[in-house]
């Protein structure tokens, strides 16, 4: 139900750790050391790596989809050290010009978990347009929600959709946050 690549360290990535997709196929189903999950679909299409024509920005990213069919579920690799020393940033936009998108941010330990395993700590609500959002997040402001060891996106929460659309992730980092 999953695609994992054989990670080269399982204590986990050093930081600073960066993605940005661009070494992948378009619709490539597994990008290293990530986990997949769609756990609404019987056939499992998304996530996948896409290279959007139109929009904010171009390149490769991941592409997670929300509807009735599609619950998707991107599972970051383990990094080094306590998440909570550290600050996630990434950048995210909606599929089109009027469709609006929803990116739950959490922690999970492991795609088989199920959905239900899914901690989230922050949301992203995003107009539509295909404009770019730029998200940096302090993990030490959500420590006590970082209850699992890798950080995941999700496409919505359980079998409840806020919004039914797709969106793309891109340039996903990890490293230390400003010292002031």
């Amino acid at each position: 139900a999953f695609f994992t690549t054989n990670c080269p360290d399982e204590t986990g990535f050093p930081i600073p750790y960066t993605q940005d997709f661009e070494k992948y196929a378009t619709n490539a189903k597994g990008v290293d050391c990530w986990q997949f999950e769609d756990y609404l679909a019987s056939t499992k299409t998304y996530p996948e790596v896409m290279n959007p024509t139109s929009g904010a920005v171009s390149g490769k990213q991941l592409e997670l989809w929300s509807t009735s069919a599609h619950n998707c579920v991107a599972i970051m690799p383990k990094i080094q050290g306590n998440l909570a020393d550290y600050m996630l940033s990434f950048d995210a936009r909606s599929y089109g010009a009027t469709t609006k998108s929803v990116l739950y941010i959490g922690t999970m330990d492991n795609v088989l978990d199920s959905a239900a395993g899914f901690a989230p700590f922050d949301t992203l609500y995003m107009d539509g347009g295909n404009e770019l959002y730029h998200k940096d997040l302090v993990l030490a402001d959500y420590a006590e929600k970082l209850i699992h060891s890798r950080i995941a996106f999700s496409s919505g929460l359980g079998s409840s959709l806020e919004m039914t659309s797709d969106m793309y992730l891109d340039n996903v980092k990890i490293g230390m946050p400003p010292s002031c």
